[in-house]
């Protein structure tokens, strides 16, 4: 399996590899060399349809449920400006939560979601229906270079990474769900 990742304000993706994916809310541990920590909040998009080069008209077709999580990234890596260094900050196990059920797509234009970092709110995840058409076209874009397989997800980062520390609770919350864990 495939995520993809559309960083927030960006015309461009990168990929994760499933060792990131965490289904469940369990803590998060630092890895020692890892001293600055960020969140990202996303909303996952999972494939239905295998394709490649898939025109944006026909990007509905390949999708059809969603679900909020967050990304997490080692800050200090990414900034060591080494040539893998973004390779590596977003390549830690266990750092992309998807810790709940896919929903309809139906409910994707009424979806609203916070982020909170010890209780205290930090980002509202909630979008609106012209998400579609910024799906739609990033599914193109990503098809025309790599294949999608079924099963494969996109994660569309909905507002700039937040700041987290250790001994921090993460949590994701809206009106039908919520989660949460802590960075231990």
């Amino acid at each position: 399996m495939n995520i993809f990742v559309v960083p927030y304000c960006s015309d461009g993706y990168y990929c994760r590899p499933d060792t990131t994916l965490e289904k469940e809310p369990k803590d998060y541990f630092l890895p020692d060399s890892v001293t600055d920590l960020s969140a990202a909040p996303v909303v996952f998009i999972k494939m239905i349809k295998a394709g490649k080069a898939v025109g944006e008209k026909f990007a509905e077709r390949y999708y059809d449920s969603f679900c909020a999580g967050v990304l997490l990234y080692a800050e200090n890596i990414v900034n060591s400006e080494t040539p893998t260094a973004f390779c590596e900050a977003t390549c830690l196990d266990s750092s992309s939560y998807l810790p709940f059920n896919f929903q309809p797509l139906t409910l994707l234009d009424k979806f609203s979601c916070r982020l909170q970092i010890n209780g205290t709110d930090a980002v509202d995840m909630s979008v609106d229906d012209s998400i579609i058409q910024y799906i739609n076209e990033f599914i193109a874009l990503i098809s025309r270079r790599t294949s999608f397989r079924i099963g494969d997800i996109i994660a569309f980062e909905t507002f700039d990474r937040v700041p987290v520390k250790q001994g921090d609770s993460v949590k994701v919350l809206s009106d039908s769900f919520d989660f949460s864990f802590e960075i231990k």
